[in-house]
This record gives C-alpha cells, structure tokens and sequence, in this order.
C-alpha cells in the first residue's frame, strides 16, 4: 500500500514496483480510499521481500513509502440465534449500536469431534449449524460493544448476546500468534501434537463458550420476568384506584339519589324475588 502524491496514472506506480520485483509478481492493482493505492503480489513472502529490500518506491521522481496493508478487524461470537432470525435484522442493530461489519455475518457449525462417536458417523453432520453465528467488524475504539439486544420477528422477541472472540493459531490454538509466525512449524513433533489435542482445545472452548451464554441467558431472564412483575402490579394498583368523578360522586350524591334510594330486593333460596306493591 502507498499514498498518492499527483493525479500520475496507476501503472506509472505498478511499473515502479515492478521494476523493483518483476512484472509477473504483481497480480493486482487499484487506487482506494484516502488517496492510497493498493498492489497485491503473488506471495505474502513477496511483500516481505520487497518491504526489506525497498522502504520507498520512486516514482515521477519523487519518494513514495511502501507499507504493508493490515486489515484491523475484531471478530464478534452472536449467541442465541435461532435459525430462522434473518441476518439482515442483525446488521440493523449493528448499525444502531453504531458498529461497522467488516464482513458478512456467517454460520458456525456444531462440532463433530467425539470420543465416542466415530469420525465417519460424525462427518456425515458436518453441514448442521449451531446457534451461533460470527461477524468481522472494524477494530474502533471508540465503538462500544452491547452485551446483547433484542430482535422481533413474526411476533416473538429473541435476545441475541455479542462476545468478542480472540484469534488463534490455527496450528496450534495459541493466542500469542498467528499461523504464519506459529513455532511448531519447525518442529513437526510439536505440531502434530497440538492436532491430536485440537479435539479436547476445541470441547473446552465450547464448554466455556456455553456456560457463559447460559449464565447472560439466565440473567435476561429475570431482568424479563422482574420486569413483567413490575407491570403488573403497576396495572392490579391502577385499576383499583376510584377515578375523581367517582369520588366526586360517592362525596356529593344527587338530590335524585336522596329521594328515590335504590330498593334493596330480598334473596329467597338464592334468587331475587321481586317487590310486592
């Protein structure tokens, strides 16, 4: 990635750089946002060399810098998705809460792994998903995270909860690094040990992952249901109050009801017996 400094056409920087590392290394080309140009080579290893060798490019005779594009984005866990909540109701309340998606919302799936289960059995549920699903969003400070929201659809309100998920070495399920930089590549008797623990690193994730959902399920639903209770007896209290022309009535009878009282009809074996005149 390198800024623009004039209106040059975009190959005058490509032949820059190509004349740096060949014409066959470039693969892709374009200028982007904040007047910046992205190049895309055959091989990150590419990248590596030519930021080494080269820190700036010249280019119309003047010095450009050369970095690297890092792409910052966090990964967010959503619980509690049923599968028939559409993802376009999730994205809404990203927007609200004012969090930029990086990415598409996408499927996690259950995991197969079983000790008691075998593998060719296993696989066969492979596609089933769970309720769970992930999202890449832009890493902005200043972005604050909910713990969950609500959604409605077709009449039912769903909460969903957000959880930030760390990355990890995919070789060897470390937090500390990324695959590219993962020790156990060169060292392939620690590397194959850390597949045959991949199985119990990964039940162990999901039990954790499981008791923290059903502990922000549990809390939402006696925040719901102290809820529910409040609005209730707010509405028992309510309808048992008189209302003021009630009260100004039973304060101030009518010279109507003082004169002609209401006649009181005797109960006889529990039926109301008319008045003999």
């Amino acid at each position: 990635m390198l800024p623009i400094e004039d209106d040059l056409p975009l190959i005058d920087y490509v032949v820059a750089i190509g004349r740096l590392i060949g014409p066959k290394t470039i693969i892709a080309a374009s200028k982007i946002s904040k007047k910046r140009i992205c190049v895309y080579l055959i091989s990150e290893d590419a990248v590596n060399s030519l930021l080494e060798k080269n820190k700036t490019i010249t280019v119309n005779n003047k010095p450009i810098t050369l970095k690297k594009l890092v792409a910052s984005s966090r990964r967010l866990v959503i619980s509690n998705v049923h599968p028939c909540i559409p993802n376009y109701l999730i994205m809404e309340e990203f927007r609200k809460a004012n969090i930029k998606p990086s990415s598409a919302i996408h499927d996690l799936h259950i995991g197969i792994s079983s000790n008691s289960v075998d593998k060719s059995e296993s696989s066969q549920y492979a596609h089933t998903i769970s309720f769970r699903r992930g999202i890449y969003i832009e890493d902005d400070e200043d972005t604050i995270i909910p713990d969950s929201f609500l959604i409605n659809y077709e009449d039912e309100t769903y909460r969903v909860f957000l959880t930030e998920d760390e990355q990890k070495c995919h070789i060897c399920k470390v937090n500390s690094h990324h695959a590219v930089n993962c020790p156990t590549i060169e060292n392939p008797e620690n590397a194959s040990l850390n597949v045959r623990n991949e199985s119990a690193l990964h039940n162990e994730d999901s039990d954790n992952s499981n008791s923290s959902f059903e502990e922000k399920l549990k809390e939402a639903r006696i925040k719901r249901d102290s809820i529910r209770d409040s609005m209730k007896n707010t509405a028992t209290t309510t309808s048992e109050l008189p209302t003021n022309s009630s009260k100004e009535q039973l304060n101030n009878p009518s010279e109507q009801d003082l004169n002609n009282p209401t006649p009181k009809k005797p109960i006889i074996d529990g039926e109301i017996s008319a008045n003999s005149s």
